[in-house]
């Protein structure tokens, strides 16, 4: 289905993300932050450094009945949001005073390709940083990525606001709706 529908994993693996948002908030309307790699161009692809912006995928899901029409719909905005991105800065301009009250997204989720060149640089030794947070900055977030062996991730959840039981409960459900 997802071939058929012209989706990247990225976009299908959204779409359930979503669906699954709207199956427990029961809101049409779902606003999820993620991100773009800025890669297209061929000068950039051997540039090195952070090329990434943050996206506002702004979901309406009104009067949409199956999982395709969600995938139609996550695909559409996901290509609009990749020609026309605009920088959350710049919305919080726009917004003026609110912007500063509010949060642009409360969500956010993030899906990486698997990368087939390694770091090497020989006489330099590197090990991955964790940042040993105990916080999140988002109300749900939902990293993963591809790996050779299949695909991992991070489920991270404000626990002012949800109990390791629920959270465990929609990763379950999230599963599901992958199947």
């Amino acid at each position: 289905m997802r071939r058929r529908e012209g989706m990247t994993l990225y976009m299908t693996m959204l779409s359930a993300f979503v669906l699954l948002l709207n199956l427990y908030t029961d809101d049409e309307e779902i606003v999820v932050g993620s991100t773009h790699a800025n890669r297209e161009r061929a000068e950039a692809e051997r540039l090195i450094g952070i090329l990434v912006n943050t996206l506002i995928l702004r979901l309406d899901l009104t009067g949409l009945v199956t999982f395709r029409d969600i995938m139609r719909r996550v695909r559409e905005v996901c290509l609009d949001a990749y020609t026309y991105q605009l920088p959350p800065e710049l919305i919080r301009q726009d917004l003026g005073d609110r912007g500063d009250e509010q949060r642009l997204f409360d969500v956010w989720f993030q899906f990486e390709r698997e990368r087939n060149e390694k770091f090497d640089m020989q006489g330099l030794d590197v090990t991955p940083y964790e940042d040993g947070k105990e916080q999140t900055r988002f109300e749900l977030s939902m990293s993963m990525g591809e790996h050779e062996k299949g695909i991992v991730g991070l489920f991270e959840y404000d626990n002012q606001l949800f109990t390791a039981e629920t959270t465990a409960q929609m990763l379950e459900d999230y599963f599901r709706l992958l199947a």
